[in-house]
């Protein structure tokens, strides 16, 4: 349970394309700053001030994020370059959620076991669709959505989950947003972002943090094969 998928690429006029890792995301202002890190030799040389392009390619997507980006701010080290690339409010909502989605661990259902779900749309008169968990973060989850309902939720980006966790005498409610969807044989698999995210303290984050936690201690390790559920 890794998340090798994730492919991240720089590409300028300059010094053409080069692979690299995330490692850190910040929102300000009217754009967002991400931090790319390079391992020797194959980093590349950006000038500052200069544009580039950003390119993020995983298995969960149907096709690469792509957005532009300036170069703004550079640091050498031994282990590699990090490079700082501030890019437009535009693209920040799916790579903010491709980075943070592997910050949190992400645990799956006990093998042999089910985890039931229950999508609503916040934006259809839809009925409300069950399906179930594959992985679960604090931040979001990947579920399985049979594929003859795939017609009714295909308009919807907004929805209402309900999760029935071990355990627990009603179901974990929480909104999200749909971040990417991927047909997976019969089923469609939806890459859900909880927004708001629970907050530390609140019940709902403790309902969370507990299975996760719960999870791991038995066993489980961090991530998701799934690459696109939890946070």
């Amino acid at each position: 349970m890794t998340h090798s998928s994730l492919q991240v690429l720089v590409r300028s006029d300059s010094d053409g394309e080069h692979c690299g890792r995330l490692l850190k995301l910040w929102q300000d202002g009217d754009g967002a700053t991400l931090v790319v890190g390079f391992e020797e030799p194959s980093g590349p040389d950006l000038p500052l001030g200069r544009a580039a392009r950003l390119i993020l390619r995983d298995e969960s997507l149907e096709a690469p994020v792509e957005a532009a980006a300036l170069v703004v701010g550079r640091f050498d080290g031994r282990g590699g370059d990090r490079y700082h690339l501030r890019f437009g409010q535009a693209a920040y909502p799916l790579i903010g959620f491709l980075f943070e989605s592997r910050q949190a661990p992400r645990v799956r259902p006990p093998e042999g076991s089910t985890v039931p779900v229950v999508l609503r749309s916040l934006e259809a008169a839809a009925a409300a669709v069950e399906c179930v968990l594959e992985n679960l973060s604090v931040g979001g989850a990947a579920v399985a959505v049979p594929l003859l309902h795939e017609t009714e939720l295909a308009g919807s980006r907004r929805l209402r989950v309900a999760i029935l966790l071990p355990g627990g005498d009603a179901p974990l409610v929480l909104d999200c947003e749909v971040r990417h969807r991927s047909l997976q044989g019969t089923a469609v698999r939806y890459g859900l972002q909880f927004t708001p995210a629970p907050r530390p303290g609140d019940a709902s984050h403790g309902r969370l943090e507990a299975y996760v936690r719960e999870r791991l201690s038995s066993g489980d390790s961090p991530g998701g094969e799934s690459e696109g559920g939890g946070r």
